[in-house]
Formats: C-alpha cells, sequence, structure tokens
C-alpha cells in the first residue's frame, strides 16, 4: 500500500508521524532543519485553507453570490448543445470518410446513402 501524505497526517494532527513521512520524503533524518521547515510551510497552507472555510463539490451546482451554479450548469448547456449539433456528429465521422474513401468508394456511397435515408 501507499503511505500516508504528510499533508493528510499533519491535518489528522499526527505530527510524529508526518515528520518520519516528510523525513523519508526528503531522505533527511525526521528532526532535521529542512523536516521542520516543510512541516512548518505544510502547517501554514492548512491554516489558510481552513480560514478560508469549507466547501463541497455540490457548490459546483448551487447559485451562490458569485454565480458558480449558473456558470456550472451554463458549460453543461453548451456541451450538451455542441454534443448533439451537426458539426460534432461531422467530426467524428470524418476519419471514418477518409479511410473509406481511400479504400473503396462503393462503401462510401453505401454508408452516406444509409445514414441520408
Amino acid at each position: 500500500m501507499l503511505p500516508e501524505s504528510p499533508r493528510y497526517l499533519l491535518l489528522k494532527g499526527r505530527e510524529s508521524a508526518a515528520r518520519v513521512s516528510l523525513g523519508r520524503l526528503l531522505n533527511r533524518s525526521a528532526d532535521s532543519p529542512e523536516v521542520e521547515a516543510e512541516r512548518l510551510e505544510i502547517v501554514t497552507a492548512l491554516q489558510g485553507e481552513k480560514s478560508v472555510g469549507t466547501a463541497s463539490y455540490l457548490d459546483c451546482f448551487r447559485n451562490t453570490d458569485n454565480k458558480n451554479g449558473l456558470r456550472t450548469w451554463t458549460g453543461i448547456l453548451l456541451q450538451g448543445v455542441r454534443s448533439f449539433s451537426f458539426c460534432s456528429s461531422v467530426m467524428r465521422m470524418t476519419s471514418l470518410f477518409y479511410v473509406v474513401a481511400t479504400t473503396d468508394r462503393y462503401q462510401l456511397h453505401l454508408y452516406v446513402f444509409s445514414k441520408i435515408t
């Protein structure tokens, strides 16, 4: 199994395990100044993240003050419209047309005629 990351260990309050893990990553002893500096940097980043607040993936779909929900649903709608458009169908079939057109023109005519009718 993979070892737990130092960031995760610090988030869970397991300081000594985080130092050992950082020491392993940095090829240093757990008490070295490099490990301590890296640990302090991670702790500072975690405190900054906690001060911002909590969020979830559902917040992407909720319409808040910054209009995240509107942006997400607009992107989903545009992607859906694009996937059902004629241009998307042509782009998907272009490689097939090139292969069939260079090998057997009769097959290309049958394929195009079957899609039209």
